[in-house]
């Protein structure tokens, strides 16, 4: 645990509260990420505040930081308000530590879907990466990139269980989709976004989700959509696309892309899914659909209907078929 464990916070009208940190659920790079309840109150903003949070905890590497986290961090949050991308209550700072109070999603990280479930349903799949194209056609109407998408940045939230009670360690254990079928899927740490007509020289991003061209300073909001193609193949076959020595080497990581995909995975995928990589994972970004055509795609619109997906015959021979149809150019 910090040594705060309670965070007074007073708003611009000079109304008080308090906030209690309880268990740590996440830690990354960024930080530490606590529940976070709702202590001592004035009652008017007890009104405006719910009673769990999602608590990120960073510590600043020098004394501006904060100004230039804060301002990001809030600019975005109020710029792109929508049920499909992280809400911002306030933040705090103590000493040289931020602490960032965010809406609480009880189902945790996409990633407990990906490392959880082998060959989850297509249906599924393009159900989630729905709404995360929602997210992303409001951040980029905004003109925002958000440079770091990957399963670990994408939330899920089910209305039916209790608001403090998360999934998060067991989530991939217990979560039957058709059963709980009522659910939101969220885009997380928008602080790492930048406005789309700055010039962005450094190569932000995790690696293993991040396009070529982000290692040339040069890029858009395309290198958002292969990300998302990137987590539709993770979602689809339950392993990443790319190994971590190989995006740890950028001639590796060119050179892979220039050539057909690499399907290992011996699962057989619609001519929907196929499509929906074929048109995300493309190394010239100028090749890439935007987030309103991927939305588009028989993938996605087939998502919540009782449409069927169209697979190809039984008797052909399948990694031929796939890296006839999917190139990477």
């Amino acid at each position: 645990m910090p040594r705060e464990k309670v965070i007074k916070y007073t708003d611009l009208d000079g109304k008080n509260a308090q906030f209690v940190l309880e268990k740590k659920i996440g830690a990354g790079v960024f930080g530490e990420v606590f529940i976070a309840y709702l202590g001592d109150c004035d009652a008017e903003l007890k009104k405006k505040l719910p009673q769990v949070f999602a608590c990120k905890r960073v510590k600043l590497q020098y004394p501006e930081e904060y100004e230039e986290m804060k301002e990001r961090e809030v600019k975005l949050s109020n710029t792109v308000k929508s049920s499909h991308n992280i809400y911002l209550y306030c933040a705090v700072k103590v000493d040289q530590v931020v602490y960032f109070f965010f809406h609480f999603y009880n189902g945790g990280m996409l990633t407990s879907v990906v490392e959880g479930k082998e060959n989850i349903p297509e249906k599924l799949a393009a159900q989630i990466l729905h709404q995360v194209l929602i997210g992303l056609m409001e951040l980029h109407d905004k003109k925002y990139v958000h440079r770091d998408l990957k399963p670990d940045n994408v939330l899920m939230h089910f209305p039916c269980m209790m608001p403090n009670k998360s999934l998060q360690s067991r989530f991939h254990e217990v979560w039957n989709h058709e059963k709980f079928n009522v659910y939101s899927v969220v885009i997380a740490d928008l602080g790492m976004g930048r406005e789309e007509g700055l010039t962005m020289t450094e190569g932000a991003g995790t690696p293993l989700y991040r396009a070529p061209e982000c290692e040339s300073g040069y890029y858009n909001s395309k290198a958002d959509i292969l990300s998302v193609g990137i987590i539709c193949y993770e979602l689809l076959f339950g392993e990443p696309i790319f190994t971590q020595a190989k995006a740890r080497n950028l001639e590796g990581l060119r050179k892979l892309w220039t050539n057909t995909t690499s399907y290992t995975n011996e699962r057989k995928i619609s001519y929907e899914a196929m499509q929906f990589l074929q048109y995300s994972l493309q190394v010239d970004f100028r090749n890439r659909l935007t987030a309103d055509e991927l939305f588009e795609t028989d993938f996605i619109q087939k998502a919540y209907s009782d449409e069927e997906y169209r697979y190809p015959p039984e008797d052909k021979e399948w990694k031929l078929y796939i890296n006839k149809h999917i190139m990477l150019e």
